[in-house]
């Protein structure tokens, strides 16, 4: 239930179609990072040290990139999008 209205309320509050692309890309930014993330800390993958160098520093490189997005809208739900 929540799934469905928490994105419904966004699109009906939402003042234009520009804040929701910018929305959009937060979370495709966000979701990439926390994928990145995920695959840095899983220890059975077998990465070797360099590759999980290059990792780390893709999503710290995108984890700012995120963030800058959502303090540059400064809309509503951009940073409380982003940090969640």
């Amino acid at each position: 239930m929540i799934a469905t209205a928490l994105p419904l309320m966004v699109v009906a509050f939402s003042p234009d179609q520009i804040s929701l692309m910018e929305l959009y890309a937060i979370g495709v930014v966000g979701a990439i990072t926390v994928n990145l993330g995920s695959c840095i800390f899983n220890k059975k993958l077998g990465l070797h040290w360099n590759e999980r160098a290059v990792m780390i520093f893709t999503a710290l490189i995108l984890l700012a990139v995120e963030l800058t997005l959502a303090k540059r809208n400064q809309t509503r739900f951009s940073l409380s999008f982003a940090y969640c």
